[in-house]
């Protein structure tokens, strides 16, 4: 697969998100995910967490699915606290835990918010880090796939 198909610019906000990574319960693995990640990276985590990717498909998840990806990872070692926190929730306005969204397209809604209301300003970095970390999930999944899907909502 070609890498470059998953280049930044098919990600709405991916020049604008930052991570904050922090993971006060376990160390974190060796270039998490909550973390800018490069090329290299991503091939090296598809190795290692295809268990936990394997299958997995952002764009079309439940709640209770994107709780249990986001328990693994941070057990791992790969994602923040304020990420996991963030997948647990997942869209908690669903009718139920297994209710299939676009997790993507939620946080991207979030982060958008976050920007457009003043009020909300303190909640950017929140948003930012666990989109940060979506978008680096999507992309190790992308490579487990050998999809080169366009990722723009």
């Amino acid at each position: 697969m070609q890498l470059g198909s998953l280049g930044s610019s098919n990600y709405r906000f991916a020049s604008e998100v930052r991570p904050t990574f922090a993971n006060a319960y376990h160390s974190a693995a060796k270039n998490p995910l909550g973390i800018d990640i490069d090329n290299k990276n991503i091939v090296d985590k598809a190795a290692s967490l295809k268990g936990v990717l394997e299958g997995v498909d952002l764009r079309n998840i439940s709640s209770q699915e994107l709780a249990n990806l986001g328990t693994a990872l941070y057990q791992a070692g790969e994602i923040s606290d304020n990420a996991v926190i963030n997948f647990i929730v997942g869209d908690s306005n669903l009718e139920s835990r297994d209710t299939r969204f676009d997790a993507i397209a939620f946080f991207e809604g979030g982060f958008q918010l976050t920007k457009t209301n003043r009020d909300l300003s303190s909640s950017q970095s929140i948003y930012g880090d666990a989109l940060n970390t979506l978008y680096n999930v999507d992309k190790v999944i992308k490579n487990i796939t050998g999809a080169n899907v366009n990722t723009t909502a």
